[in-house]
């Protein structure tokens, strides 16, 4: 179906035979889920299940989800090799925690490697590897959205959400606003 889809939408991926070997079982395996696909899986769960709205961004979100993916197989971001299960589950809690607390100020690696029971270099390396993201940036990608959904709600000025989510000041906030989204926020 990958295959049909990148076809038929003329996405030419020069990879993509090697992804989707049947003889492999290739499509079949542990891969992470981009930051911007839980957002957006986050967005569909606020919406009234039903009707012709929810159809519309059902639809939607299945396309940008194919599209996410479609992305990481152009650029050779599929997780081909395998991690230790109890090393994954500890990167995974690392996950949850840092989500957990978005609005506190990123704690350091030496605590986070501490919590996954590593060393802070193979806490990094890992994290990455499974993440994509270094804990800093993958910590900022998903503070930057939950600014842009706190200033999509309209109840909070952009000062208060830069105070809210601990950014060391509001030009800094809007700074890494701009850099994320490519606009100001407002």
């Amino acid at each position: 179906m990958i295959e049909t889809f990148a076809q038929k939408n003329n996405i030419i991926l020069n990879n993509l035979h090697k992804v989707i070997d049947p003889k492999k079982n290739t499509m079949i395996r542990f891969d992470r889920m981009s930051s911007d696909s839980y957002h957006l899986l986050s967005d569909l769960r606020k919406i009234k299940v039903g009707g012709p709205i929810f159809d519309l961004n059902l639809v939607g979100t299945v396309h940008m989800l194919i599209s996410n993916y479609l992305k990481k197989i152009a650029m050779n971001k599929i997780i081909i090799q395998t991690v230790d299960q109890s090393d994954l589950a500890n990167i995974i809690e690392a996950q949850k925690y840092l989500i957990k607390n978005i609005e506190n100020p990123f704690p350091s690696i030496a605590i986070m490697a501490n919590r996954a029971n590593m060393s802070e270099s193979k806490f990094k390396s890992l994290f990455k590897k499974i993440t994509g993201a270094t804990p800093n940036s993958f910590f900022m990608d998903n503070k930057l959205l939950l600014a842009k959904e706190l200033l999509e709600n309209k109840q909070l000025s952009i000062s208060q959400v830069s105070d809210r989510l601990h950014f060391t000041n509001n030009s800094y906030f809007a700074s890494k606003f701009k850099e994320h989204f490519g606009m100001m926020p407002c």
